[in-house]
């Protein structure tokens, strides 16, 4: 068969007789095939509902095991404290820049207990109100 100026056409492979699957590899002698890849398998759900930003940010923002007692209205004023006290130990026994880093942090932590007071004193002075 000829087709003008391109040449014969009847060149060339026809058909596969004896396919096999190993034919398909073509590694060097002595390695295997490696494993192919699997999509993650997960719930339609989880796929066509993402969570939002702000959810996604707070899975950030809160550990995922948090102490109940910190719920607790004066627990974090009772923690910042005992902070601030072993801060100002700290910063008496460390020497040079160490020492005044801690005192600094201390000085922060007392400021904030104060804060802490005058929050709560004008809160029970709301609700006395």
């Amino acid at each position: 068969m000829r087709s003008g100026r391109v040449g014969p056409l009847n060149t060339g492979l026809s058909d596969i007789r004896h396919w096999r699957e190993s034919d398909e590899v073509h590694l060097p002698v002595g390695q295997t095939v490696r494993i192919p890849f699997l999509p993650e398998q997960r719930p339609l759900d989880a796929i066509l509902r993402r969570e939002t930003l702000e959810e996604r940010l707070v899975s950030f923002i809160v550990p995922e095991r948090i102490s109940p007692e910190l719920g607790e209205p004066g627990a974090i004023a009772r923690a910042r404290e005992d902070v601030h006290a072993q801060f100002q130990r700290f910063a008496e026994i460390s020497p040079g820049a160490a020492g005044q880093a801690l005192k600094a942090a201390a000085d922060v932590l007392a400021r904030e207990s104060v804060l802490d007071d005058e929050i709560r004193t004008a809160l029970a002075a709301l609700l006395r109100a």
